[in-house]
């Protein structure tokens, strides 16, 4: 598939800005970087938040509606495709018309190094930008092959849960209705991200947290039992002991001398 990239802009949207309706005869890409609204295509309406990325085949109808409070901070993509064979037109024809990658680095950062080198506009930036587009192209094509990008944001979704609600513990149930997933994809996603079960991942990030509160806090031994979600001090002692080969109390003083000069 060869691309080539003709215009990639960062635009600031002001409160409430508003496109007319337009229709391209070019394929568009548009990347919300931060902000909310709504962007149209065609007789869809989508939310678009940041890390939302959309694409619009030639000829159809979008619209963008930023929000009045939040507005816009965008990048549309323009390119045309100098490849016309069937498989790359089939290609194109398949991309997601929104999809989120905040949770892709490369994406992300891919779009990022567009926007520099095609503002600096070196020698050989069009080749380049035409380049990395023909990559963020081929590697969306493949992850919603794959399922990759959704997997990512589960991922990602369910990592940051146990660790916002750590403290008053996690179970298999909560997290299987929270995220519409079955136990056994629950596990499956947690091993393959940590090594660990649940049980003993919220046993790591709460020792890991005791362990930065023992040493940088003068907080008691039952106040940051409490904090990392251990309903008894004695258990914890026990728990940190058993996980860490030292009482609490024997890391705080050790730690301590390890940060004296």
């Amino acid at each position: 598939m060869k691309l080539k990239m003709n215009v990639i802009n960062l635009y600031q949207c002001d409160s409430g800005f508003e496109t007319s309706r337009r229709v391209f005869d070019y394929h568009y890409m548009l990347y919300v970087h931060r902000g909310k609204g709504r962007y149209i295509i065609g007789n869809k309406t989508c939310p678009a938040i940041m890390g939302d990325l959309f694409y619009v085949p030639p000829g159809v109808e979008n619209t963008i509606l930023a929000d009045e409070k939040d507005p816009f901070l965008l990048s549309g993509i323009e390119f045309v495709s100098q490849d016309q064979s069937s498989e790359s037109k089939t290609a194109l024809a398949g991309l997601n018309h929104k999809t989120n990658i905040l949770k892709n680095s490369f994406l992300m950062d891919t779009i990022q190094q567009m926007v520099k080198e095609y503002h600096i506009g070196r020698m050989y930036s069009s080749q380049i930008c035409s380049s990395l587009l023909g990559s963020l192209v081929m590697k969306l094509l493949q992850s919603q092959i794959t399922g990759e990008m959704e997997q990512d944001q589960i991922k990602g979704q369910i990592l940051d849960y146990i660790v916002e609600h750590m403290q008053e513990g996690v179970t298999h149930q909560e997290l299987s209705a929270a995220f519409a997933c079955h136990k056994s994809t629950i596990n499956r996603i947690l091993t393959a991200a940590t090594g660990m079960s649940l049980k003993n991942y919220l046993i790591d990030l709460r020792l890991k947290k005791a362990g930065e509160l023992l040493k940088y806090s003068n907080k008691s031994m039952s106040e940051i039992a409490e904090l990392c979600g251990y309903r008894s001090s004695i258990f914890f002692s026990r728990q940190f002991k058993q996980k860490m080969g030292v009482t609490p109390l024997h890391f705080r003083n050790y730690s301590g001398n390890m940060m004296q000069p």
